[in-house]
Formats: C-alpha cells, sequence, structure tokens
C-alpha cells in the first residue's frame, strides 16, 4: 500500500471512529438519561397521547374477556351491550385516572427503573401500577366500584427481568460506556499516524477533510431525522394496525426522537465544519503545513522577482 492509499484509509477509519464515539456520547447523555429522556417525551406529547390511547386499549381488552366469558348464543348481543354498559363504564373510570400527567409521572418512573438497571445492574427494573386502584378510588368513588380485583390484579409490580433476559445488559453497556474514552483515545492516535504519513505540504489538507467528511455526515443525519417523519410519515402510521388510531402516538415519539438527535446531530455538523474550514484558512495563509515567516523561504516555484 502506496503512502497516499494509506493516508485515505487513515482518512476513512478516522471519520467512522469520530462519528461512532459521537454517537456513543450522544445516547449514553441524552437517550440513557432519564431527566432528559423524560423532558423529551413531555415536549413531544407522548404522556398526552398515550392518556388518550389507553383507555381505548384498556376498553378493547375488556371486551374481548366479556366475549370469551359469555355464552355464544348472547355473543350477537355483545357489541351492543358492552357499548351501553362495561365499555363506557371501564373508559371514563379510565380517562378520569389515566390522565396525561398521572402517565408522564409513570413514564419517568419507569425509565428511570430501566436505566438505573442498565446503568448499575442493579435493581431489576419494574412497573409499578399499585396505586391504579386507589387513583381509581379518588377519581370515582369507592361506592361506584369495587376495585377488589383491581387491587389484587395491580398489587405486584410487574418484574421486566423475571426470565433473567435482561442480565447481560449491564454487562454490554460497561463496553459501550468505555468506548466513549477509547474512542477519543483512538482517534487522536489515528490522527497523529496520519500526520506523519501525509505527504509534506498535504498534512493540514488530509487533516481538515477528517472533520470535513465527519460534519458532511452529521448534517445527513440531521436531514434525514428532520426530513423522514415528513416522507414517510403515512407509513409508520399505517404500519400499525389496530382497533384504535395510534397515529397521534407515532407522531409524537417521532417528534421525541427528533428532539432527543436533531439538534444535537447539527450542532455537531456545524463544529465539525467549522473546524474544517478553519483549518482551510490556516493552508490559506500557508505553504504547504510550514508558515511562511522571516526565516522560511516560500517553495520553490513561488519566488517572485524584485523589480
Amino acid at each position: 500500500m502506496s503512502r497516499r492509499s494509506l493516508s485515505h484509509f487513515l482518512i476513512s477509519i478516522a471519520v467512522f471512529v469520530l462519528t461512532a464515539t459521537v454517537f456513543i456520547w450522544i445516547i449514553d447523555g441524552r437517550v440513557l438519561n432519564n431527566d432528559i429522556l423524560s423532558d423529551e417525551l413531555r415536549k413531544a406529547g407522548v404522556s398526552q397521547e398515550l392518556s388518550d390511547i389507553i383507555p381505548e386499549i384498556a376498553t378493547t381488552e375488556a371486551k374481548d374477556n366479556l366475549q370469551k366469558n359469555m355464552p355464544l348464543v348472547v355473543q350477537n348481543n355483545l357489541e351492543e351491550q358492552v357499548s351501553n354498559s362495561e365499555e363506557q363504564l371501564i373508559k371514563d373510570t379510565i380517562k378520569k385516572v389515566v390522565t396525561a400527567e398521572y402517565v408522564e409521572t409513570k413514564i419517568s418512573v419507569i425509565s428511570a427503573s430501566i436505566i438505573t438497571f442498565v446503568r448499575e445492574g442493579e435493581p431489576n427494573p419494574i412497573i409499578d401500577l399499585s396505586d391504579f386502584p386507589e387513583e381509581v378510588k379518588k377519581s370515582v368513588g369507592a361506592e361506584q366500584i369495587n376495585t377488589a380485583d383491581l387491587d389484587e390484579q395491580f398489587a405486584k409490580p410487574i418484574q421486566l427481568n423475571e426470565q433473567g433476559d435482561l442480565d447481560n445488559v449491564h454487562s454490554i453497556y460497561k463496553i459501550f460506556s468505555l468506548m466513549k474514552y477509547v474512542g477519543l483515545g483512538l482517534f487522536v492516535l489515528i490522527m497523529l499516524i496520519e500526520w506523519f504519513v501525509a505527504e509534506k505540504g498535504k498534512k493540514l489538507q488530509r487533516i481538515s477533510r477528517v472533520f470535513l467528511y465527519a460534519g458532511m455526515w452529521f448534517a445527513l443525519y440531521w436531514g434525514l431525522i428532520v426530513l423522514v417523519p415528513y416522507v414517510f410519515g403515512d407509513a409508520l402510521r399505517s404500519s400499525v394496525q389496530g382497533e384504535f388510531d395510534a397515529s397521534g402516538l407515532i407522531d409524537a415519539v417521532v417528534k421525541a426522537v427528533q428532539g432527543l438527535f436533531a439538534g444535537y446531530f447539527l450542532t455537531f455538523a456545524v463544529g465539525f465544519l467549522s473546524v474544517a474550514f478553519v483549518l482551510y484558512l490556516i493552508r490559506h495563509f500557508m505553504h504547504g503545513d510550514v508558515l511562511v515567516t522571516e526565516n522560511t523561504s516560500p517553495p520553490a516555484g513561488s519566488m517572485r522577482t524584485n523589480k
């Protein structure tokens, strides 16, 4: 491999390492940060959309359970019976309890449980809805509904790692977290090697290409995350089939993802392109890689004849 070919190969590796390392820092600092994650979900309206759709889901499940328990002879009248009694009661009750504020609180608690488990390896993540029956009593009155079944159903938290399927998550995260620093060190090492490998007079040019390409990649990522929902939004909404409309929830989740990443992609794109531009300006006032000073003669062929 020639020196020139090796230089270009190192540039490609450096761009990959730089962009991958930045991705790791963004994910670790934003997605795996409960305060930031919960805030972006709240601003995107995910809690509100969930509070609107949960009553529909619960009512559908209740209808299915009633249908399973009813004799075949009365199933023909099921829809009318449920819609006039049980279905409306369930829907109205859940709407009073499962407000946007309630869902937002639960999302924050659940995400904190999961993120803590990922980062620390303990305790096991759970979904605790034991307060739901009490909220029902407060909203509709204990005398109007029998919450005995609800108390029993929600008394035990849902164990997300009951079968031990997530035991390796913390080990993976430790490697993932370590790569933040390994990536930075590896990038610096590659840049040093590139400096010595690049031909004289081309060193700054090759170094600037790394930041130019990295900036272009992050500009592309920013463009994709901003434009994809507009281009493929209808396809995303139609991909979720069900007895209820989930398009609002899909839009809210997409907006949350944009909030988590779009601004940072744009920031790094501008930052890396700015570094490349600064290096270009430095090269513009240099001959090769060495400043022209009183003690440094310009390269051959650039001498001017004094008149």
